[in-house]
């Protein structure tokens, strides 16, 4: 992976209703994201994290002011440094994701993997205990139903029931795998070539 600051720190902006995370430069951000996003979220380091259950927009960019990714995710799991938990931050599920964020996410996966890298693993919160459901006890019945004493025949020939064949489709998936050469080319210098505009008609002589 490309050469960036080891020490490098996001600086994390928290509101009521959203989350700002901007990065040094793109380099720092692909160092630390092995650790702290994968296809299904992200963990933020920040003091007093958003409950767990928590819906918020988060916004990730660089310094420069160039735009990573935005959506909107869900709190799943909150580290607290009164718990004792370090470093303390907040678990977040991708709920959208807007598309150059997706094409992004993609690609830096795609290359941590490459590398053999382990990916981050998004927490999930631990399972409350269940109360015991309130025992109840039917009242017993009492009276019965007389069983009916004629019967009906049994029908002697029964007919073979048809056999039932159930075809099956295979569905063919196609997976398409980016060749990455280097990520932060590939995004900061995605380069739409204009199509030539056609030339005006010239006055033809006769």
């Amino acid at each position: 992976m490309a050469a960036g600051d080891a020490n490098a720190v996001p600086i994390v902006k928290l509101s009521e209703r959203q989350v700002v995370v901007e990065y040094p430069s793109f380099r720092d951000f692909i160092n630390l994201s092995v650790s702290t996003l994968s296809e299904e979220g992200m963990f933020i380091e920040v003091q007093n994290p958003k409950a767990a259950g928590s819906r918020i927009s988060f916004v990730l960019r660089i310094a420069d002011g160039f735009q990573l990714m935005q959506g909107e995710a869900e709190v799943v799991a909150v580290r607290e440094a009164a718990a004792g938990q370090t470093p303390e931050g907040m678990s977040l599920r991708f709920q959208e994701l807007d598309e150059p964020g997706l094409r992004l996410l993609a690609k830096v996966v795609a290359s941590h993997r490459s590398q053999g890298e382990s990916l981050f693993v998004l927490e999930e919160p631990a399972p409350t205990a269940a109360e015991p459901a309130p025992a109840v006890t039917e009242p017993v019945p009492t009276v019965t139903e007389p069983a009916p004493t004629v019967a009906e025949p049994v029908p002697t020939v029964a007919e073979p029931a048809p056999p039932v064949v159930e075809s099956e489709e295979a569905v063919g998936l196609e997976r398409e795998i980016p060749e990455l050469a280097e990520i932060e080319a590939s995004v900061r210098h995605e380069v739409l070539t204009p199509e030539a505009e056609p030339p005006s008609p010239a006055d033809q002589s006769f």
